[in-house]
């Protein structure tokens, strides 16, 4: 976009905020902004279909701190509800993606993926860890991960150990991740991109956090009585060895997964079908779609580390005592005080196994968003001071759209 065109938006954008709020704000320094330029919103709750609620809330925190939500829950039970997991090798807008299927009823981002600002090269797919799309297996774990997959029509969530068995050729061998417990030097090794490193800095000029690819350890170990398999995927879904590299070094965006041997490499050939069979326990060939999803809300990992005190947008999934599945979004910001967002530690009291069987995080921060279909018109929540840096440096206030993504959880509305 040009700059006209740029200032132009943001001046739509800028009044129209100004309309509903009375405060105006500059999207171009919003990193050094000092001022509170949110406003609490107005507690509401309503059935919007059969079996479907949506509800609006504050939460205020002590220090002068607070953070809008908004939860959309339904009962799995309920006749004519379906939900659904998408994902994409190619970023794309939250708003779009609903505003072009009319069944859907509302939607939440989905969970991490390659995102750097400053990169010389890219994964051959976005949602980079385990990932089945449209019934094809995307990509496989390389760490201990929550995922979070359909499975005759039903959302599941499981907290998987990166290992399983696979089929590549006329053989069967057994995996497991480079980052997970089950690492044994006897099974195949597997990397993938989201073992490459991304560094955070601060942009001096903006004060805003962007992202470098870290290029000094991008590659599988280098030794001698190993081979590495680059596994890609061709234009019908179908894993196949492209590559076999002997003492391993391979860059960890070759392929969509890597898997680092020791044995006879003779008994493998480029050219090779590749079907994973097993994830931990779970049979594969039964799942429509899936991604890996974030920790648990109350991990000790949030009790331990320094990052469970960090405030931030946050977008969860859970199911509650009822058996309702919840996509619920925390509203905040990093850049604007007194509207930081909520923290790890803050978050976990708000889901006490007494009113909730699990919790998960999904991917916050910029990508914090729920859209909700109310009388066939679309509403976006969350990060209405969003911002997407564009290649010209300026930043563009799109908070329709906000940041792209490239997954992302549904609820559908089908006919019998």
């Amino acid at each position: 976009m040009t700059l006209h065109l740029v200032e132009l938006f943001n001046k739509k954008a800028q009044a129209h905020y100004a309309k509903h709020t009375g405060i105006n704000v500059d999207i171009q320094n919003i990193g050094k902004n000092t001022d509170l330029i949110a406003v609490k919103e107005i507690k509401h709750s309503q059935e919007i279909k059969p079996g479907v609620w949506f509800e609006k809330n504050v939460v205020n925190f002590r220090d002068g701190n607070f953070a809008n939500t908004y939860d959309l829950y339904w009962n799995p039970n309920q006749i004519g509800l379906l939900p659904a997991i998408h994902s994409s090798n190619r970023p794309y807008s939250l708003f779009n993606h609903t505003k072009r299927d009319p069944s859907i009823i509302s939607t939440i981002n989905g969970s991490f993926y390659f995102l750097t600002d400053i990169a010389d090269s890219r994964p051959q797919d976005m949602p980079y860890d385990f990932c089945i799309r449209d019934n094809k297996i995307i990509g496989l774990p390389s760490s201990d991960e929550a995922i979070i997959y359909i499975q005759n029509d039903k959302l599941h969530t499981k907290e998987i150990v990166a290992q399983g068995m696979m089929e590549i050729g006329d053989n069967k061998i057994q995996w497991c991740g480079t980052k997970s417990k089950s690492r044994n030097e006897n099974k195949a090794i597997l990397y993938n991109s989201k073992c490459a490193n991304i560094i955070r800095i601060r942009e001096e000029k903006t004060n805003v956090q962007i992202g470098i690819l870290d290029n000094t350890s991008i590659r599988t170990p280098k030794q001698e009585g190993v081979f590495d398999l680059v596994v890609v995927k061709n234009k019908a879904g179908v894993l196949r060895i492209k590559q076999i590299n002997k003492g391993g070094g391979t860059h960890f965006f070759s392929g969509i997964f890597i898997l680092q041997i020791k044995g006879d490499v003779k008994k493998f050939k480029k050219g090779d079908i590749v079907k994973p069979l097993l994830l931990d326990d779970l049979k594969l060939d039964s799942i429509t779609s899936g991604m890996t999803i974030g920790k648990k809300v109350t991990d000790p990992y949030f009790l331990k580390s320094g990052i469970g005190e960090n405030r931030d947008a946050r977008s969860i999934v859970a199911e509650d005592i009822n058996g309702h599945i919840h996509l619920t979004v925390f509203d905040g910001s990093k850049y604007i005080p007194g509207f930081r967002g909520v923290s790890a530690k803050e978050i976990a009291k708000f889901y006490s196994r007494k009113k909730y069987k699990w919790a998960y995080f999904l991917d916050g921060g910029g990508s914090t968003r729920l859209i909700i279909r109310e009388h066939k018109k679309l509403k976006a929540y969350a990060n209405y001071i969003a911002f997407r840096k564009l290649k010209n440096g300026m930043f563009l206030w799109d908070w329709r759209r906000a940041r792209q993504i490239a997954s992302s959880i549904s609820l559908h509305m089908v006919k019998n």
